[in-house]
């Protein structure tokens, strides 16, 4: 399975100089320390190399480039991945790069990087080490909503149909059983009597018009069906509401969400949760900052190198 193992930013919002950060291997990185420390950027550069947005169409605006000097400044990304496969010439692929050179006629590259020099970038290569970003707002009814193309749901959505349509055969057998269905539907007398009706009253009452109504069926048409999709809490077998669901089982359940979408579709995942201890209670806040100060202690001791410093974003770290 791919692996993230190190990624190296300069001149992305308020990274100046390159900062490089070793992704252990089997335990998480953590990043620990006050607000408005960097914490964030690491995320969005992540996201931005590794995310499900394809890194090539990206156009940096202007406060992504170190103290707004797009004109003159140049924004690079790398990505170091252990496992990837080779690409279709055999090239041993070692992860990816992207850069951005305002001062070179606004020059963008995304590519595969390799022991023999940049080699072309593919969304298969991607995929096989996707980065799935959880946000600090883990409110579980946005993200089971189609509020947006962007949230959990309306991707999961998106990711279903697509995999349901590829398959031709199968969408005409479907379809052809949801013309039976509708044929029933049809022998419901006050359901054809109505469809009856409310054409004669758009012919008797708006005459020329071009527009009318028309009762359709394709939420319920099986081809279609996962855009009609609806996701729910459940204890032990019951239905509820997302109202009778406590903070803490809110974030807890859009984490599981997240990562049985990203391990679903995609063969490895860089799974990056924003204020991992937002939902926990104070007592619990202190004690992971504790145990966080312990292993980090630990692991400077062991290590010749400075640890980066890493950042924080709860205020009990303030006493």
């Amino acid at each position: 399975m791919a692996k993230l193992t190190k990624l190296t930013i300069s001149g992305y919002r308020s990274i100046s100089n390159p900062i490089v950060l070793d992704f252990p291997d089997g335990v998480p990185l953590v990043l620990i320390g006050e607000n408005n420390a960097g914490k964030s950027n690491i995320v969005r550069a992540l996201d931005l190399i590794l995310g499900e947005m394809w890194p090539g169409s990206r156009e940096p605006e202007d406060h992504e480039f170190w103290e707004r000097k797009k004109a003159s400044s140049r924004i690079e990304i790398v990505a170091e991945i252990s496992g990837l496969n080779p690409d279709k010439y055999g090239n041993a692929i070692t992860g990816f790069r992207w850069v951005y050179d305002a001062a070179v006629a606004e020059q963008q590259e995304f590519r595969a990087t390799s022991s023999d020099g940049p080699k072309y970038a593919s969304n298969e290569m991607r995929e096989t080490c996707i980065c799935v970003v959880i946000g600090a707002d883990r409110k579980l009814s946005y993200q089971l909503s189609y509020t947006t193309k962007w949230t959990l749901l309306s991707k999961l959505m998106r990711k279903f149909h697509a995999h349901l349509i590829k398959d031709e055969a199968r969408v005409k057998r479907l379809k052809d059983s949801f013309e039976n269905i509708k044929t029933m539907f049809g022998e419901v007398a006050e359901f054809a009597g109505f469809q009856g009706e409310l054409k004669k009253q758009f012919a008797d009452m708006f005459v020329g018009m071009s527009y009318g109504l028309h009762v359709d069926f394709s939420a319920y048409d099986p081809s279609n069906y996962f855009h009609s999709l609806r996701m729910h809490p459940e204890e032990a077998g019951v239905v509820r509401t997302f109202e009778e669901l406590g903070t803490g089982q809110e974030q807890l359940l859009a984490l599981a969400f997240a990562h049985a979408y990203a391990k679903a579709f995609y063969g490895g995942i860089v799974l990056v949760i924003e204020e991992p201890e937002a939902h926990l209670h104070p007592l619990a806040q202190e004690w992971l900052r504790d145990e966080s100060v312990k292993w980090l202690g630990m692991v400077s001791r062991l290590c010749s190198r400075a640890i980066a410093r890493l950042s924080w974003t709860s205020s009990v770290c303030k006493d």
